[in-house]
């Protein structure tokens, strides 16, 4: 039991003989302990369900449902890399807005066929502010967060003695302090069922028990027999940019075996086809119907399993093979599949094999911490561009059996590699993975995210495609009650 609990339960403790003997700081901290520590719930506890309903809540593949969508479907990932890659991912919304494309639906931007944004740790911050209030984005995050020094406003949240008080209870962690800054100066209370509109919004975070990794999507709250639409979007944003040691985990409630069991046999269905890759996706998803076994889930960040965030698209697949989970996105034709992948990584590789001396510890734990997650993004760089060639086979096979395929694929690659001036690139391959940029950092990487999507071949060729005409300026759409950002009329 924690000092703080021991506190809690022992009330005549707070009791004192006398006035003038009890020091002034000490009955200060009785006060704190009791109004804070002692009424304060150790953490968010997420919702059960009794019954899974395969149609209803936040689910992946209700991206693609709607048929005014189908000229052309974008799909947005947003890497990790503290406030370096959520300004770089800002930098891609802003250009994506100053695109008109004449679809189906009438005349939009580019912006508004997005139908799906994954996002892990410093790239989850912006993909769900976005999905939040869509187009006050532009207006908002830059002086919300981006300007602000948040590591600081962290660092005085977690200090100050109420927030060192919170901490003597083993079940309050410096992630749900986390939590409530991110709710604080951005998310206001907003939960996934207040984000039903489009694009969805996958944020992907690392299960810390077994290395997989988890999405904030009800097929996977299905696993947990839980309910996500009243999950606050802050707290997911939380559980993927909670860095481990740094900041503390994330904890969900497992309440697996109390909905039945068709999520079980759904993936149950899907095992022993497919590659080992499907395999070991699928055990890691059983695992989580263990509720007896596993009755609460620790998340770290993201980016520790996925830091490209785009593994999930992949999985669709896999996942479409059982009974009761992801379907692919093929409830509407679609013509013109996007994929546009914003790595904010700074680097692949290490300087220590330029030197006979034995690497010092600090280059080690660099090595071992970011080299194979700069390793699992490079490999999934390389999936997404092969995309274009299962596309082209999956699209001969449909016209030989009389159906629609997508017609044409678009892989679309932000990296700092990308950038061709040797001194900007040089830059921006220096920034920290921190939470605090200067003005001139926000320029930089904003300037970036645009020009790389602007010159990638294969977005002009989309461009040329669908004929286009560049606004001068963001161009906003309504929003709902909610802020949720809608097209206009």
């Amino acid at each position: 039991m924690s000092l703080l609990a021991i506190y809690c339960r022992l009330p005549m403790l707070h009791s004192f003989r006398g006035t003038t003997a009890f020091p002034i700081w000490l009955l200060t901290l009785a006060m704190t302990l009791t109004m804070v520590g002692c009424s304060h719930p150790p953490y968010f506890r997420n919702e059960p369900i009794e019954r899974t309903q395969e149609a209803d809540g936040y689910r992946v593949e209700q991206a693609f449902y709607d048929p005014d969508q189908a000229e052309v479907a974008i799909v947005l990932a947003f890497s990790g890399g503290g406030s370096r890659a959520s300004a770089l991912a800002y930098g891609v919304l802003e250009e994506l807005s100053k695109h008109r494309v004449a679809v189906r639906a009438g005349v939009r931007r580019l912006l508004d066929e997005v139908d799906l944004i994954y996002g892990v740790s410093g790239g989850a911050v912006t993909a769900a502010y976005f999905g939040a209030y869509g187009d006050r984005i532009f207006s908002e995050f830059v002086p919300n967060f981006l300007s602000v020094d948040f590591q600081w406003a962290l660092g005085r949240e977690i200090l100050n003695p109420v927030g060192l008080t919170r901490l003597l209870d083993p079940a309050i962690g410096r992630g749900d302090i986390l939590q409530e800054r991110l709710d604080q100066a951005l998310f206001k209370g907003i939960t996934f069922g207040q984000m039903q509109g489009r694009p969805r919004v996958v944020l992907g975070a690392t299960d810390l028990s077994t290395g997989a990794r988890f999405e904030f999507t009800q097929n996977y709250f299905d696993l947990l027999c839980s309910d996500l639409s009243s999950f606050p979007v802050a707290r997911a944003v939380a559980a993927s940019t909670t860095l481990p040691l740094w900041l503390a985990p994330i904890t969900l409630d497992n309440h697996a075996g109390q909905c039945g069991d068709s999520a079980t046999r759904a993936l149950q269905a899907s095992m022993n086809r497919g590659s080992p890759a499907d395999q070991l996706l699928l055990e890691d998803m059983i695992h989580y119907t263990d509720g007896s076994g596993r009755p609460h889930i620790h998340l770290v960040d993201g980016g520790l399993s996925d830091n490209l965030g785009i593994r999930g698209l992949f999985d669709l697949e896999t996942l479409s093979r059982g009974e009761a989970l992801s379907l692919p996105p093929t409830k509407v034709h679609i013509r013109r599949f996007v994929v546009i992948t914003v790595n904010a990584a700074t680097a692949m590789g290490s300087t220590i094999d330029e030197s006979a001396d034995i690497p010092n510890t600090n280059s080690v734990f660099s090595a071992l911490v970011d080299l194979p997650m700069a390793r699992k993004s490079r490999e999934t760089e390389l999936l997404v561009a092969d995309l274009k060639r299962r596309h082209a086979e999956a699209l001969r096979n449909a016209k030989e059996a009389g159906q629609q395929g997508i017609e044409d694929y678009y892989a679309i690659n932000v990296a700092f590699r990308g950038v061709t001036d040797t001194v900007l690139r040089r830059s921006l391959l220096s920034m920290p993975t921190t939470w605090k940029l200067s003005p001139e950092q926000i320029e930089l990487l904003r300037n970036a995210g645009a020009t790389l999507v602007r010159q990638s071949p294969d977005f002009q060729r989309l461009l040329r495609d669908i004929g286009s005409e560049r606004l001068a300026t963001p161009q906003p759409r309504a929003t709902n009650s909610t802020g949720t950002s809608v097209p206009k009329p």
